[in-house]
């Protein structure tokens, strides 16, 4: 026999023994296993089950790397008479692996009575990343989008950004930081035509005091926002007919700065279909009113404070 002949016997040998192993995450079962067990062993029970009014099953799972314990209990299953069928509740394997399915489906295969199995959570280490990377994705696309969803509205008394304002806005990192989108009114006042504003918010909330189990109250709460006025009379840019410099500031942009305190009432969800509601009040002023304030000690903080009420209603 010559010595190519034997290596192509040998090279035969070894593939079509058990020792080649691509990975222990192949995926492809031994070609002997049946295939499509619960179906088939689903047909069993029914035929030899059509006629009894009472079933009988045994139940076991969570069987991972316990081959010893498995023979041992398909032996005493096969010793008894009463037994219809036997459930497997899941987790065959410990790591997920192929032979580990193999090595439980070969003792599973001479017990004398049909059985069935779920998939446990081990099971699917290896056979569901294409499902879960696609839920992964899914879930962070779904939870992007979800965190645009304003989560309460509010409506504001004064505060130099209008009469009145009304908007809505978003909560996170425990409640501790808000944002506003608030459009604002100002009623016209003689020659003067009425306004509209917008007001970007930023809140902040260091802590909370928990009154009872439905009353809060927060001691502290400051913050800044920015305010324009939507008319051309009032511009961002100082107009081109005055001299370079001349006018600094903005006229229709304002930066504001606030501290404040609110408390908030926990609502009855079936009574109400909002969570929460808040009362708020702070004290702001504006860049303009701290440049007149500083070095003229006869303006008073109630001049160039600006006392504001709110209210907030939680409905996510």
């Amino acid at each position: 026999m010559s010595n190519s002949f034997k290596i192509i016997l040998f090279s035969g040998w070894l593939v079509g023994c058990d020792l080649i192993d691509y990975h222990p995450y192949d995926g492809r079962l031994d070609s002997s296993l049946p295939k499509r067990i619960n179906t088939a062993q689903i047909a069993r029970i029914e035929a030899a089950c059509q006629e009894k009014d009472t079933l009988r099953f045994l139940f076991i799972s969570d069987t991972q790397r316990a081959y010893d314990e498995m023979e041992a209990f398909v032996s005493q299953a096969n010793g008894r008479n009463d037994i219809d069928f036997v459930i497997h509740g899941g987790d065959y394997t410990e790591f997920g692996m192929t032979k580990e399915f193999e090595w439980t489906v070969e003792r599973l295969n001479h017990l004398r009575v049909p059985y069935v199995g779920l998939i446990g959570n081990h099971d699917l280490l290896a056979t569901a990343q294409k499902d879960v990377r696609y839920e992964r994705h899914a879930q962070r696309y779904q939870s992007a989008w979800a965190k645009l969803i304003p989560r309460y509205s509010k409506l504001q008394f004064a505060g130099s950004i209008g009469m009145f304002s009304i908007g809505t806005g978003w909560d996170y990192y425990h409640g501790h930081w808000e944002t506003d989108l608030l459009l604002g009114f100002v009623p016209k006042q003689g020659p003067r035509q009425a306004h509209a504003t917008f007001t970007l918010k930023q809140n902040y909330y260091p802590w909370q005091v928990q009154l009872n189990d439905r009353l809060s109250f927060e001691p502290l709460s400051c913050g800044i926002y920015i305010n324009t006025l939507f008319d051309s009379d009032f511009w961002g840019k100082q107009p081109d007919k005055y001299p370079d410099g001349y006018y600094w500031f903005s006229t229709r942009i304002r930066f504001h700065a606030f501290l404040g305190e609110r408390i908030t009432l926990k609502l009855r969800p079936e009574k109400s279909w909002h969570r929460s509601i808040s009362f708020f009040y702070e004290l702001s002023t504006c860049d303009l009113y701290l440049i007149n304030a500083i070095g003229n000690s006869v303006l008073r903080p109630r001049d160039y404070l600006s006392l504001s009420f709110g209210l907030k209603l939680q409905f996510l």
